[in-house]
């Protein structure tokens, strides 16, 4: 796996040389790069490479910090080749790649020029190294549950002599539920920021080809002016997530553009930044509805109880956690002077923002939807309502004296008395009676004995 970290870093590099010597091939006639020579293209490849890696890199006047993000995820997408092509090495080598990954960065750094960020790429390496092997293990993971799942064991299997990956999969299933349920997650608002991100270039689609037209770009600058722009589209999705928030980014100090602001003056002469809304006031926030939806279906589908919840939300929280904080992160920088001096969304703003709108929405309605949660409300919903039924009624001994009396009188005796005495009275006057009879029997019986009815008494 140290070779394997070599040649990942060699493609990489020899991908980003390909693309200056492309470019420069192209440009050959233009009198503005008259000075460039194929040594400076080199250099420029290998600035390019680093800054893939979280290295800063000349632009302009200034040393621009923003990260092409789409440059970084083509060298993770290459770890997972070569690491997938060595699948029956152990899951403990791969730690091992960052070793050899790192190393070959900072050699390939040396030839970017006196302004060449090594430690910054080193400390990049490594991260984006890293990132790749977890990335590695997490699919060996997966694949082996999965193959357990389906035969409940493979005969003569290597995997089983895996130790590290044994004692991975050994873990709660809940475990795996939870970091699946967290990487679903992350695809759902991935998928959501592409499609809000195509919808808001179509729409602007004339303001980008205008700014287009006022670089003078013509064949193949245009085709090399989309594929700078594409080495930025994680970053720009990110930007368009922060946007549906609510938070909004920067291209600049104090220049916020969010739903409903749009600063005043011309937008930075980058073609696919036409196409940020210039209104949208109310229709914030256009995020947790989804994720609403989702858990309301999930919880409706399948029912929990909150011990079985529990471990699997508190997992899948972790990993959104993480992950959303990287993505913020690694899209902010420095792009240029003036405006561009800070670009970005507010890293603490924009990422509690996205992690409560669509983790924080999906746990809380699972919760309220789990077995335990929902009979504890429709009892108390019962015992509430219970309670307001009561309220201003007086006491059960009043209610009940309140009542009126519904007995039936004989009618015979309704028919006694005055004929202005109610037949509440006349109820009365019979209960009277009745009390007085049953009063009197028990002694009558106490008097006599049985069998001395026809007895005579005797003389003493």
């Amino acid at each position: 796996m140290f070779l394997a970290g070599i040649e990942v870093g060699l493609i990489s590099w020899a991908i980003c040389l390909c693309l200056c010597g492309s470019a420069f091939w192209a440009e050959s006639n233009n009198r503005w790069l008259a000075d460039t020579s194929w040594v400076s293209t080199l250099n420029t490849a290998t600035t390019l490479y680093g800054a893939a890696l979280f290295g800063s890199y000349p632009l302009g006047a200034t040393s621009a910090t923003l990260l092409p993000s789409g440059l970084t995820l083509l060298i993770i997408a290459l770890s997972q080749i070569s690491m997938r092509i060595r699948k029956e090495i152990e899951l403990g080598a791969l730690l091992v790649f960052p070793v050899g990954f790192s190393l070959i960065s900072v050699l390939i750094s040396f030839g970017g020029g006196p302004n060449a960020t090594t430690g910054r790429i080193f400390l990049g390496a490594i991260f984006v190294a890293f990132l790749s092997v977890l990335w590695q293990a997490m699919s060996r993971v997966r694949n082996y549950r999965l193959d357990l799942d389906k035969t409940l064991g493979l005969v003569g299997d290597w995997r089983s002599e895996d130790r590290l990956l044994t004692l991975i999969c050994a873990a709660p299933r809940d475990v795996f539920r939870g970091l699946e349920l967290g990487w679903k997650i992350i695809i759902t608002l991935g998928v959501y920021a592409i499609i809000a991100f195509g919808a808001a270039i179509a729409i602007n689609y004339a303001k980008i080809v205008e700014i287009t037209s006022l670089l003078g770009a013509r064949g193949s600058e245009n085709i090399l002016l989309v594929l700078a722009q594409l080495s930025y589209l994680p970053t720009l999705l990110v930007w368009t997530l922060s946007w549906l928030g609510g938070t909004g980014f920067y291209l600049g100090q104090e220049t916020l553009y969010a739903p409903g602001l749009y600063p005043p003056g011309p937008v930075p002469a980058i073609p696919v930044l036409g196409a940020i809304p210039s209104y949208g006031a109310g229709i914030w926030p256009l995020i947790w509805p989804i994720f609403l939806t989702w858990a309301a279906v999930s919880a409706w589908q399948s029912r929990r109880t909150l011990k079985q919840l529990r471990l699997s939300l508190g997992v899948s929280g972790i990993f959104t956690f993480f992950f959303l904080l990287i993505l913020t992160w690694a899209s902010t920088g420095i792009l240029g002077t003036g405006r561009l001096s800070q670009v970005g969304p507010s890293i603490l703003t924009t990422f509690l923002t996205l992690f409560l709108q669509s983790w924080g929405t999906y746990a809380i309605v699972r919760i309220l939807g789990s077995i335990d949660v929902s009979e504890k409300i429709k009892y108390w919903g019962k015992s509430l309502g219970g309670k307001l039924a009561r309220v201003g009624a007086p006491s059960g001994k009043s209610v009940m004296a309140l009542l009126p009396l519904n007995k039936a009188v004989p009618a015979e005796e309704s028919n006694l008395g005055d004929n202005t005495e109610t037949s509440d009275s006349v109820f009365a006057k019979h209960r009277i009676e009745e009390i007085k009879i049953q009063n009197e029997s028990p002694q009558t019986e106490s008097t006599t004995n049985p069998g001395e009815e026809n007895v005579p008494e005797q003389n003493s």
